[in-house]
Order: C-alpha cells, then sequence, then structure tokens
C-alpha cells in the first residue's frame, strides 16, 4: 500500500498494527508488511517526473497529481491500478491523467 505517511500511521496505531518506519521517511511512503506488523518506506515525488500512483488510494493519487499541475480523473472504485500516463514521464502543466481503479489488490 502506498500513501500519505501520517494517515497510514494513524490508521495502523489505531487498528493495534505495529510500527517502525525507515530513518529517511518521507510525507508519501510506501507499506512493506513484516512479521511483526509494517515497516514505512519512502516514496520521494519529484516534481518534473509523473509519478506511480498505482496502489494509492484515488484522493492521495488525485492530490499529488494536481499538486505537480496535471488534471486527473477518476473511474471505478478502490485504488489505483493503472494510469493513463506512464511513470517516468515528463510532467506537463495541464496535462489530463486517467486513473482507472480496482477494488481488488
Amino acid at each position: 500500500m502506498y500513501g500519505y505517511h501520517e494517515e497510514l500511521d494513524m490508521l495502523c496505531r489505531d487498528l493495534g498494527i505495529p510500527v517502525s518506519a525507515q530513518s529517511d521517511i518521507s510525507e508519501w511512503v510506501v507499506c512493506f508488511s513484516e512479521d511483526e506488523g509494517i515497516k514505512f518506506g519512502p516514496r520521494a515525488i519529484n516534481e518534473d517526473v509523473v509519478p506511480n500512483v498505482t496502489g494509492m488510494s484515488a484522493r492521495d493519487a488525485v492530490y499529488i497529481l494536481e499538486k505537480l499541475g496535471m488534471k486527473a480523473s477518476v473511474k471505478g472504485y478502490g485504488r489505483v491500478s493503472s494510469q493513463s500516463v506512464p511513470p517516468g514521464s515528463r510532467v506537463e502543466q495541464g496535462r489530463e491523467i486517467s486513473l482507472k481503479l480496482s477494488d481488488k489488490g
């Protein structure tokens, strides 16, 4: 799972799931399942490059993409399963990007 560090941390703690983090943690994180709970690792967002938002919630993905100046649209329910602009592409202000969601995985 990928998402906003503070929200994922709060959710895990509310559910009683032990949490640890790498020392170079950032605002956005990727979660790794461990025997004793969840570990957060950093997920860097480069302002010039379209990020890989697959696995993120629609809300987090739209927030990141629109903060970069793109126009995001969403179809479906669940987490992002695909995006119309490939990760690693150059960010173009105002460019439209479609996010397909899937409630699976």
